[in-house]
């Protein structure tokens, strides 16, 4: 498995499939993007994800210096 970092625009999209290449990954899981999903079901076994509400949820947390969460 191999998580890349998210960047699928120019040359992050570049770098992404330098990398798919390079570790001759076969099956490709694509995480809640649409155009990413497009663009590699051509080439690829693409398998789309979508995105977890956990994660959706974790980037609206706001923590005070105290260490409480909300």
């Amino acid at each position: 498995m191999i998580n890349t970092m998210g960047w699928v625009e120019g040359l992050g999209f570049q770098l992404l499939m330098h990398t798919i290449v390079a570790m001759r990954a076969n099956i490709v899981l694509v995480v809640g993007q649409d155009r990413l999903l497009k663009q590699l079901q051509a080439t690829y076994q693409v398998l789309p994800l979508p995105s977890s509400n956990v994660y959706n949820r974790a980037s609206q947390v706001q923590c005070t210096h105290s260490g409480i969460c909300t």
